[in-house]
């Protein structure tokens, strides 16, 4: 935690197991909060994000924040904070990494896919920005243009009287019937601004 900023994120190891006997556990990145204190709020990557399928022995790095200043006096910047890279690979010494180099906080923190040391064969190369879209080999499997989530839909089964949805104002409007809504609304609102005077 610095002056203006926090680090947060779930630390630790996530381990998956299905149940074909497959095997993976990942580690996900740290984002670090700026702009707490004064100036603008910020969000970025703080570290990256590590796979392991530990059944077909293959690594993945994600670096979640390619953004680096270099220099001290003529300073210049490279990357960005949005943006995606990474590989799947196998790996050259046959397993993944050891328990103590993936929780290591510095094995968690490079800016550079070309730090990653035991790469033996690159499998997949992943590219993108975590604001617009994700793409693996060339193919973009996710673009927040053209992939929208799914809505959440309440359920209507068993629900209580009182709920909003039942609301006078809410039932008109869902008719199409924008002025009986506010109406009922207007109505609404004065009996809790008279409720609250009673309080």
């Amino acid at each position: 935690m610095g002056g203006n900023s926090i680090v947060m994120g779930q630390k630790g190891v996530t381990n998956v197991r299905f149940a074909d006997g497959t095997h993976y556990r990942y580690c996900l990145p740290t984002y670090k909060l700026g702009g707490t204190v004064y100036g603008e709020r910020s969000i970025e990557g703080h570290t990256n994000m590590y796979f392991e399928d530990i059944t077909n022995n293959r690594c993945g790095w994600v670096i979640v924040n390619t953004h680096k200043v270099h220099g001290y006096l003529f300073k210049s910047e490279t990357g960005r904070k949005d943006e995606i890279i990474g590989i799947i690979y196998d790996p050259t010494d046959g397993t993944c990494t050891s328990d103590k180099k993936f929780l290591s906080k510095s094995g968690l923190t490079f800016k550079d896919i070309n730090d990653i040391t035991n790469v033996q064969t690159k499998l997949v190369d992943i590219a993108g920005s975590w604001l617009s879209s994700l793409e693996i080999d060339g193919e973009t499997v996710w673009d927040i243009n053209r992939h929208i989530p799914h809505r959440f839909t309440p359920v209507m089964e068993n629900v209580a009287p009182s709920d909003s949805r039942y609301r006078d104002d809410m039932l008109w409007l869902r008719r199409g019937y924008q002025g009986i809504a506010h109406q009922w609304k207007v109505k609404m609102e004065q009996q809790q601004r008279h409720d609250r005077k009673l309080r």
